[in-house]
C-alpha cells in the first residue's frame, strides 16, 4: 500500500492539473477552479486517515486549522 507522502504527492499534483483543466470549460470562475484544486489535493490525505503513525490525522488538522478561520472570517 501506499504511504502518506505517495498520496498527497499525487493528489496535489492531480488537484494542481484538474484545477488548470477547470479553468478551460466556459462559465468556471477562478474561485471555482481553486477550490476544485484544493480539495482535490486534500482529498488524497483521506484514505490515510486512519493510519497508525498519526502524521495524516495532524497533517490534517493543521490544514484545517489554517483555512476554517479564512472561511469563516466573512470576507
Amino acid at each position: 500500500m501506499a504511504g502518506f507522502r505517495e498520496h498527497i504527492g499525487f493528489s496535489s499534483l492531480f488537484g494542481f492539473f484538474y484545477g488548470l483543466s477547470m479553468l478551460l470549460v466556459p462559465g468556471i470562475n477562478y474561485t471555482q477552479a481553486i477550490l476544485a484544486g484544493l480539495l482535490t489535493s486534500f482529498g488524497g490525505m483521506l484514505p490515510d486517515l486512519d493510519s497508525q503513525s498519526g502524521r495524516p490525522t495532524r497533517e490534517m488538522f493543521g490544514l484545517l486549522g489554517a483555512i476554517l478561520p479564512v472561511m469563516f472570517s466573512g470576507r
